[in-house]
């Protein structure tokens, strides 16, 4: 990855590093590892560890020194207020609070652990040196080992199983009512990730290999779907527009995730007066759904804004008998070929069926391109759903030009972003066996250079933040 870009030094000066993190203290630090004889023709690992308890948990660097003498000079400064310590033959010095740099010869670790001590910090890296070639991660975990097999510019790979846990008890501390219960089998399907980034003309792009559990999918499999219905997504009334998503799910057992909320009871109770419940409403509905949106236009009028959603449709007739149903509950009147809804104090929407896709749009300009049938996506835009349950594209040019000023961001590194970035697009293919992949690709406006030096040069041209 090195010959992919200049000198890394140039990029991470302690000018630059200051300039990044807001703080002179944290740049300092990580300028003293990053400057000081780190090899990076050497390929360095960084990973972290949730622990059972924050002393415990950890995220740390490994790499190699061109010169460990020289390392040393600069970690103790030209002011000496760094103190350098010895650990049988290793050496080592704390350079904050939190943060120890330890080395032996060639090779060195930076050990970051937020509430541990001196000594705490000590025995994680104590732990780190003494871990046995049987036991390391490489030898024990058949996806880490295929992941280093493969060649990229950087390779990550990803533990989810500690995360659930974690995830679910901060949920269950928000003030709203979140059926956890039903979340939590959710969230452990995923077991591992394996993540393989390349810098190349023009683009930077990630393939992942989330790794699933099986037992977990069984509960799940009316969930899964096959791919998005590009017929759907042809249709939508945006050539270009500046945000796309798209997904495919089975609507099969959705009803079981939304709990039994006061909210929830009360749907169940308003759709069994209209004859109906909410199972039947979900199998309606194929389960592929579309949101498009245009010029972002940040203004108080609804209809300004050009958001269309189009949901795939099994039986039309009985989704437009629905339809007119809730005419007694909400402000909804058919117009020749479409639906028109009012919602008090939140605006208009129109409603139409065409074929087996229902529109809903704010935008009288959407609803008149989908009865004239004269715009549809751009046929690359389509080509990105070809066999994927779930896409994303989005336009950093047309997001940040009608975008307002943002707070923190100062107009020069805004044109810088919109000079250097072109599109992120995401893109996932059905779910095979057990293992899930997907593709993130990051597009330059540059197309002929390296994205990696586009984006270092980009890096070190953005000015300060403004405070």
């Amino acid at each position: 990855m090195s010959s992919k870009a200049v000198e890394w030094k140039d990029l991470l000066s302690i000018n630059f590093l200051s300039q990044m993190t807001g703080n002179g203290d944290e740049a300092d630090a990580l300028g003293k590892i990053l400057n000081g004889g780190f090899d990076y023709k050497k390929t360095a690992y960084l990973f972290s560890k949730i622990g059972n308890s924050p002393q415990n948990s950890y995220i740390a660097l490994s790499f190699k020194l061109t010169d460990a003498k020289e390392f040393e000079k600069t970690i103790v400064g030209k002011d000496n207020k760094i103190d350098v310590k010895k650990q049988n033959k290793r050496k080592y010095a704390i350079l904050r609070d939190g943060l120890l740099i330890i080395w032996e010869k060639e090779n060195a670790y930076a050990i970051f652990s937020l509430e541990a001590d001196e000594k705490q910090l000590n025995d994680i890296a104590t732990n780190i040196y003494n871990t046995k070639q049987n036991n390391s991660l490489e030898t024990t975990n058949e996806n880490f080992k295929a992941a280093l097999q493969k060649e990229a510019d950087v390779t990550t790979w990803i533990d989810y199983r500690a995360i659930p846990k974690m995830l679910l008890e901060q949920l269950k501390k928000l003030p709203i009512d979140i059926p956890t219960q039903n979340i939590a089998p959710i969230l452990e399907i995923a077991e591992q990730a394996i993540f393989h980034t390349n810098f190349e003309k023009g683009e930077v792009k990630t393939t992942i290999q989330t790794i699933c559990n099986e037992n977990a999918l069984r509960s799940y499999q009316k969930l899964l779907k096959g791919a998005i219905n590009t017929d759907i997504v042809k249709n939508i009334p945006l050539e270009n527009p500046t945000l796309l998503i798209g997904v495919a799910a089975g609507t099969q057992g959705l009803d079981g995730m939304l709990g039994n909320s006061d909210m929830i009871k009360a749907a169940k109770i308003l759709l069994g007066f209209l004859g109906t419940s909410i199972p039947d409403i979900f199998g309606l509905f194929t389960g592929d759904a579309i949101t498009a949106i245009g010029n972002v236009k940040i203004s108080s009028e609804l209809d300004e804004q050009e958001v269309v959603l189009c949901l795939g449709v099994n039986n039309p007739e009985k989704v437009l008998d629905l339809i007119k149903k809730f005419d007694g509950l909400l402000k909804i009147k058919k117009k020749d070929a479409y639906f028109v809804l009012e919602l008090e104090d939140i605006g208009t929407f129109f409603l139409l069926m065409k074929d087996k896709k229902l529109f809903i749009t704010p935008s009288e300009k959407l609803k008149d391109n989908l009865l004239a049938d004269k715009i549809k996506l751009n046929k690359d835009i389509v080509a990105l759903f070809n066999n994927k349950v779930a896409v994303v594209n989005l336009d950093y040019q047309t997001l940040l030009a009608n975008l307002p000023a943002i707070e923190g961001v100062s107009n020069e590194t805004r044109d810088k972003i919109t000079q250097t970035l072109d599109k992120f697009q995401f893109m996932a293919s059905p779910l095979a066996g057990k293992v899930w992949e997907s593709e993130n690709v990051l597009k330059m406006k540059d197309k002929n250079r390296n994205a990696l030096a586009v984006l270092f040069e980009a890096l070190k041209e953005i000015p300060k933040r403004v405070e």
